[in-house]
C-alpha cells in the first residue's frame, strides 16, 4: 500500500491577526466546502491546519482539484469529502485537535493502487 502523510500547526493568535488584515483571507484560502460551520477561531484554525496537512499529503498532480474537496463531519470526527474523480484513486483519513492557543491537523493519504 502506498500512502503519504501531512501534518500541520496553526497559532490561533497569528490567525487571528491575519484575518484581521484581509477579511477575505478565509474565501481566497479555503475551499468553499470547507467555510460552512466555523463557530469559533478554533474551528477557523483546525480547518486551515487540515487543509495545510491535506495539501502536503496529496501528490501534486492533484493540487487543483483539492479547490473540489469538501469538509463534513461524519459522527462528530473531521473528514475529507474526494471529488468522483480522484476518489476512486485514493482515499483519506483525517484528524483535528486545538487548545485555545494552537490547532493541529493530519492527513493520512492511501493510494488504492500501487503506483
Amino acid at each position: 500500500m502506498n500512502y503519504k502523510v501531512g501534518i500541520d500547526i496553526v497559532d490561533i493568535k497569528r490567525l487571528a491577526r491575519i484575518i484581521g488584515e484581509d477579511e477575505r483571507y478565509l474565501i481566497k484560502f479555503l475551499p468553499i466546502g470547507w467555510l460552512s460551520d466555523l463557530k469559533n477561531l478554533q474551528t477557523i484554525a483546525g480547518r486551515v491546519a487540515l487543509f495545510e496537512a491535506t495539501i502536503k499529503a496529496f501528490p501534486k498532480e492533484h493540487m487543483k482539484i483539492l479547490k473540489e474537496t469538501i469538509f463534513a463531519y461524519d459522527e462528530l470526527a473531521p473528514k475529507v469529502i474526494l471529488p468522483p474523480k480522484i476518489a476512486v484513486e485514493y482515499s483519506i483519513e483525517v484528524s483535528i485537535s486545538h487548545s485555545a492557543n494552537l490547532a493541529i491537523a493530519t492527513c493520512l493519504v492511501i493510494a488504492k493502487k500501487i503506483q
